[in-house]
């Protein structure tokens, strides 16, 4: 959609005309999804929404990585990490809403959600969680944003691609 609206906005046309365009654009999109749900092929909407959303945000932590923004990167990644953890949390009945994050991974590990080396892989990003959104800035390493971002590309959009 943000790219169906960065084309039509490049569009010469009156506002009402691009506005034309982009109806199009997304009565086409709707119609492909519709045409999905009836043919079985697509499974869980809100999945595949997270997982865009994550991939938006991962991309945003990127580039401010790239850009040298360090604390922006770390904040967004932890940001998309905490949140994939408890919607995960609560797609299990877990009460988590108002836990950390610690404390939401113990409870994904609890019921066998999170298990071995990626439940100890996701428990490694708790410090860099607590430095990003403490503002302890001068703390963080651009090596570990990077890493926290790789893990969330790879891990958590992967597996609701």
């Amino acid at each position: 959609m943000i790219e169906a609206n960065k084309r039509v906005l490049g569009y010469e046309a009156s506002v009402d005309r691009q506005n034309e365009y982009l109806f199009n654009e997304v009565k086409g999109v709707l119609a492909g999804i519709r045409q999905e749900i009836e043919s079985g092929t697509l499974v869980n909407i809100s999945t595949l929404a997270q997982a865009e959303v994550f991939a938006d945000i991962t991309e945003m932590a990127q580039h401010a990585l790239d850009e040298n923004y360090i604390s922006v990167a770390s904040v967004l990644a932890s940001a998309a990490l905490e949140d994939y953890l408890k919607t995960k949390a609560r797609a299990n009945a877990l009460e988590v809403d108002e836990s950390d994050m610690s404390k939401v991974i113990s409870a994904l590990k609890r019921i066998g959600a999170l298990k071995g080396p990626q439940a100890k892989l996701v428990q490694s990003f708790v410090p860099i969680r607590n430095k990003s959104f403490h503002a302890n800035w001068e703390k963080i390493e651009p090596a570990e944003v990077a890493s926290l971002i790789a893990f969330v590309r790879t891990s958590i959009i992967g597996e609701n691609a």
